[in-house]
C-alpha cells in the first residue's frame, strides 16, 4: 500500500513538473510596446496610441487591450507592407473601468491602437494619467509624450528627457525594459497652456524626399538655384494642372498641410467617402485607406 501510494506521488509530480513550462508559456509575451501621448494634438483632449509586437514565440496568440471607460476608441489596424491597414477585432466589452477589445494576432508585426481620452484642466493647468494594466509580459516599453504647442512646464512622473522629434514637435522620451506580467505601468503629465490651440494646425510641413541626404551636400545655394526655379516651375504647372481637373468635375479644391498621421476624409455629394491622400474611395467604417494605408479622419 505504501508503494502504491509513493508511486502515485512520484506520478503526479512528474506531471506537474511537465506542465509547468508549459504553463508559464501560456501567457503571450509582448517584445516591444510603444505608448504615445499627444495632448491637444487635434482634440481638446489626450491622443493616446499603443504600438505593439507580440514576440514570435506566444504566436498565434489572442491579445486583449484595456482601454478607460471614458476613452473613445478610434482606431486599430496592423502594419503592413503598404502601411497601417484597418484590423478586425472583437467589439469592446465592458470589465468594470475599462472597455476591452480583443485581437487575434498571428504575424509578429506591429499592431495599433488609438484612443482619445479626457484631460483633466483646472485653469491653465492641464493633467493627464495614464495606466497600463500590464496584463502581459513586456520586453521593451517605449514611451512617448508630445509636447503640445504653446504648452509650457511639461513634467512627468516617472521622469522623462526631452527631445526633438523628426515631425518638428518636441517628445518627452524613455524607455523601460522588462516588464513583468501582472505589473502595471503609470505615467502622470502636466502642463500649462494659456489657449486652446490644437497641435495639428501648427504642425509644419513634411520634409521632401531626400531631403536628409541633401543636409550633408557641399552644393551651394547660387548652384541650387536653377534646380529650385525648375522644380517650382513645374510644382506651378502640376497644380494648375491639378486645379483644372478639379474644377471640371464641381470639386472645391483643398489644400492641407501634409500630417504624418491625420489625413482627412472627404465625403462627396454622392455620399461617398474618399481618401485626400490618394482620392480612393472608402467604405465608412473605415479608418485607413486600404489602397495606401493613409489615416481617415472624418470631415
Amino acid at each position: 500500500m505504501r508503494k502504491t501510494i509513493l508511486l502515485v506521488v512520484a506520478i503526479l509530480c512528474l506531471g506537474l513538473a511537465a506542465a509547468g513550462p508549459a504553463a508559464a508559456q501560456a501567457s503571450p509575451v509582448i517584445q516591444d510596446l510603444v505608448i504615445q501621448i499627444w495632448p491637444e494634438y487635434d482634440q481638446p483632449a489626450a491622443l493616446v496610441i499603443y504600438d505593439f509586437r507580440v514576440a514570435q514565440e506566444s504566436l498565434p496568440a489572442t491579445i486583449k487591450i484595456r482601454v478607460p471607460q471614458n476613452g473613445d476608441i478610434f482606431a486599430v489596424a496592423k502594419s503592413t507592407s503598404q502601411g497601417l491597414m484597418n484590423e478586425p477585432y472583437e467589439p469592446p466589452v465592458l470589465e468594470g473601468e475599462y472597455d476591452v477589445l480583443t485581437l487575434n494576432i498571428s504575424e509578429a508585426v506591429f499592431y495599433r491602437v488609438e484612443y482619445y481620452a479626457p484631460l483633466e484642466r483646472n485653469g491653465i493647468m492641464r493633467l493627464y494619467r495614464l495606466n497600463w494594466p500590464g496584463d502581459y509580459a513586456v520586453g521593451t516599453l517605449q514611451v512617448l509624450v508630445q509636447k503640445a504647442v504653446g504648452a509650457r512646464n511639461l513634467q512627468t512622473l516617472p521622469a522623462l528627457s526631452e527631445l526633438p522629434g523628426p515631425d518638428g514637435f518636441i517628445y518627452a522620451q524613455g524607455e523601460f525594459k522588462d516588464l513583468p506580467a501582472g505589473e502595471a505601468f503609470n505615467l502622470t503629465l502636466q502642463y500649462e497652456k494659456d489657449d486652446e490651440r490644437l497641435s495639428a494646425a501648427d504642425q509644419p510641413p513634411a520634409a521632401m524626399p531626400g531631403i536628409e541626404q541633401a543636409q550633408g551636400s557641399t552644393m551651394s545655394l547660387t548652384q541650387a538655384l536653377p534646380y529650385l526655379a525648375g522644380g517650382l516651375g513645374l510644382i506651378l504647372v502640376v497644380g494648375s494642372l491639378f486645379l483644372y481637373w478639379q474644377s471640371g468635375r464641381n470639386r472645391q479644391a483643398r489644400r492641407e498641410a501634409p500630417r504624418k498621421r491625420h489625413t482627412v476624409a472627404t465625403r462627396q455629394p454622392d455620399g461617398q467617402v474618399y481618401c485626400s491622400q490618394c482620392g480612393k474611395r472608402a467604405a465608412d467604417s473605415d479608418r485607413f485607406c486600404r489602397d495606401c494605408g493613409a489615416r481617415l479622419r472624418r470631415d
